[in-house]
């Protein structure tokens, strides 16, 4: 892909600025649907691929709510249903804690 959409590039900003991915102790996660494409939308749907604590996933969701003011939908790898890994999967765009 040429180059990162406005969209990711602040989400990754956001995340970094505010320590989420120290604080959800996540290396990477994975952005799809609109918001991956560039389109402009009201949610961003993440995918989570490491084993997570349902608490602070609560507490990931609500806190990147507030900072983006967008819904957050998270979708954990392990249970997703396949049809939805195959159409999401080569959309998904990586983000990571460049501080690692």
């Amino acid at each position: 892909m040429p180059g990162q959409n406005h969209q990711i590039s602040e989400l990754e900003s956001i995340m970094l600025r505010n320590n989420l991915f120290k604080k959800f102790k996540s290396s990477k996660l994975g952005v799809f649907g609109s918001t991956a494409r560039g389109e402009m939308s009201n949610d961003i749907d993440i995918l989570i691929e490491d084993n997570v604590d349902y608490r602070s996933l609560s507490v990931f969701r609500d806190e990147l709510q507030k900072l983006t003011n967008k819904r957050i939908d998270i979708v954990i790898e392990k249970y997703a249903y396949p049809i939805v890994l195959n159409k999401y999967g080569s959309a998904a765009l990586i983000l990571r804690n460049s501080e690692n």
